[in-house]
């Protein structure tokens, strides 16, 4: 191929993203005949923290490329990201290990050159003084960089808003972020609340493959909705809020909706600057893989960053609701990846939409540790023709699926709960009688085999299916309301956790003699509560425990102070479980009692006692002296 030809496709590549689309057009054809191009395999180390500075840094064309510091990942880069940058600048030795995540194609672009354009071209210089390199913390210092996590708690302020109206051209949006230095841009109303946003992605994506003109009003290239944040929200919000919606960027409002004025916003790039461990780089890089190895040590990471989290006190809800997402971000990567693997084998996918149930603590949005796997799969009522070839289909896929799970360290269900066993793997109409045997039957051994499922989540596919069997489980309770007495009597069952003299109710013999069993004596008699007072109101609206009980407590205002207490109480239950799993590598279900101190035992103490009011509670609401199951 001549190497004219080589020039100019490198040009057209780079010329796309900054700073290189701040660099006129002959001299970026200059600078790209000297480039480079090389091939790099996955794994391969490209420079290591403490090595000479090179002649040239590095733009991914293609592939990934992860930056560590020691073995933290500090950056990923990804397609049009540069890196080396702060040596190329400074002549220093590198500060971090550059190693390729997958097979890459570099360009090597020369120092000598591009410091050439450096010193003419001040948007150029501009745009590294400002602390950007596009995919790449600027590192000045070790010890200035690196922060301690614990300002995970902290309120982001955010960065001034930059906005622009609907009908800005494309081309003047361009120019107002080149000039503003920032990477996106908020549409707003004339009353200023935000309509919409466009990023430098949307720019790269829409405008630089020609899919619409330069003239184009932002209008209709923009994101919309907008997410938003009320004003200083908590780093925990922010991370959380990313997460649920998938975006790199969030909106500051007035009142943190849509319909209040816009002031400020907040990047990804934010959150790095003050955490390194960003669960929204894990959650990219799950969506990313190719690899089940590479979902292991995603998941391994994950637990990682939980022990830090607990371990400097972190509040368990929002920790539960991160980590939550990595493991929904774990379960979709897995069901794509069976999805394929199904397609290579000849299965050809049905027409009939599905979706994937999270079961137990998984649906309930509390699975912080790798516990059993608990999950089914609820598809649409297939023709009668296609019935057993597609009940195959989805006993392969969620028996694939759940294989690939257990790689990443989750447990096999005991009772074999999962979407690979055929009871767990049914159409809507064969999942509305499985339930409407349950209540109508209303005896010990249905509501047993039930519970588990009344706690069911769809994490990926058509949620409707979701909503609709949802429903009429409601209905169904509502025209048999004999059932709620059958669930409240099975949450009595456990009596609460302490003796006549307030002593731990312990295990007297097995493998766990002198344990205390926290999942069966204090979680569940929490779990079924506010399971069965939910339902008692006709309200799936929440699947968490926490966020049933706190509900609770604003439908019934006369029991706020106990509902209150017993979600506070279920928080520092599953925060200990957590904590005792991490320190010993298993569930965390037993709690060795001679490892608490005094305070610990009186705390543990102190959030047993909203169980028994509960339970109480229960007694009454549902005659359940006078009922017999």
């Amino acid at each position: 191929m001549p190497e004219n030809i080589i020039v100019h496709r490198v040009y057209e590549h780079v010329r796309q993203y900054p700073p290189f689309d701040k660099v006129e057009k002959q001299e970026l054809l200059s600078l790209c005949s000297e480039i480079k191009i090389k091939y790099f395999p996955s794994g391969e180390i490209i420079f290591n923290r403490g090595d000479a500075s090179k002649d040239h840094f590095y733009f991914v064309n293609d592939g990934s490329v992860k930056l560590f510091l020691e073995e933290e990942i500090i950056d990923h880069c990804d397609q049009g990201d540069i890196f080396g940058v702060r040596s190329m600048l400074s002549g220093n030795s590198y500060l971090l290990r550059a190693e390729c995540h997958e097979e890459s194609l570099l360009y090597l672009i020369p120092n000598e050159n591009f410091r050439k354009i450096l010193a003419h071209n001040s948007k150029v210089a501009m745009y590294f003084a400002s602390g950007l390199a596009s995919g790449q913390l600027v590192v000045r210092d070790h010890t200035l960089r690196r922060q301690d996590e614990a300002v995970i708690g902290m309120n982001l302020e955010g960065t001034p808003l930059v906005s622009a109206s609907r009908k800005m051209p494309v081309r003047e949006a361009a120019e107002l972020m080149t000039r503003k230095q920032v990477g996106s841009l908020v549409i707003t109303d004339q009353d200023n609340k935000p309509a919409g946003i466009i990023t430098d992605t949307d720019l790269r994506k829409k405008i630089a493959t020609g899919q619409f003109d330069i003239n184009t009003p932002v209008d209709d290239i923009m994101t919309c909705p907008v997410i938003c944040l009320k004003e200083k929200p908590s780093l925990f919000e922010a991370i959380d809020k990313m997460l649920e919606h998938n975006v790199h960027h969030l909106c500051i409002t007035v009142d943190g909706t849509t319909n209040s004025r816009a002031i400020g916003i907040i990047s990804q790039r934010d959150i790095m600057l003050v955490q390194e461990n960003n669960p929204a780089i894990i959650v990219k890089e799950i969506y990313k893989t190719r690899e089940v190895e590479r979902l292991a040590d995603l998941r391994d990471k994950a637990e990682k960053l939980l022990t830090h989290y607990l371990m400097n006190g972190h509040a368990i809800g929002p920790v539960s609701s991160i980590i939550t997402k990595i493991n929904d971000a774990l379960i979709k990567k897995a069901i794509d990846i069976m999805i394929n693997r199904l397609e290579e084998k000849g299965f050809k996918r049905p027409v009939s939409g599905f979706t994937w149930l999270s079961l137990g603590s998984e649906g309930r949005q509390e699975q912080l540790l790798r516990t059993d796997l608990d999950n089914a799969i609820l598809y649409q009522d297939p023709p009668d023709e296609d019935k057993e070839a597609i009940r195959s289909y989805f006993l392969a896929l969620g028996e694939g699926v759940n294989n690939l799970l257990l790689k990443c360290g989750f447990e096999k269900c005991p009772a074999d709960i999962m979407a690979g066993s055929p009871s767990c793997c049914l159409s809507l109409s064969e999942w509305k009688t499985r339930f409407q045997n349950w209540i109508k039957a209303g005896n010990p051994e249905a509501i047993l085999q039930s519970t588990i499922f009344f706690d069911f989540r769809a994490v990926y596919g058509d949620k409707k299916l979701a909503s609709t069997l949802s429903d009429f489980l409601l209905e169904e309770i509502k025209s048999h309301d004999i059932f709620l007495n059958y669930l409240a009597k099975n949450a009595t069952l456990t009596p609460p956790p302490l003796s006549f003299f307030k002593n731990f109710m312990i295990e007297k013999s097995g493998e766990h003699k002198h344990e205390f069993d926290i999942k069966k004596r204090a979680l569940m008699p929490l779990v079924d509560a506010a399971r069965v007072l939910s339902l008692s109101h006709y309200d799936s609206t929440y699947s968490s425990t926490t966020a049933r009980f706190n509900h609770l407590a604003k439908l019934e205002p006369t029991n706020k102070f106990l509902f209150e207490e017993a979600a506070m109480a279920y928080d520092l239950l599953l925060s200990v479980r957590a904590r005792f799993g991490l320190e010993n590598n298993n569930s965390g279900r037993f709690v060795p009692v001679e490892k608490l101190n005094k305070q610990e035992k009186q705390m543990l103490r102190n959030a047993f006692v909203p169980i028994k009011e509960l339970q109480q509670l229960l007694e009454v609401r549902f005659q359940l002296d006078y009922f017999r199951s």
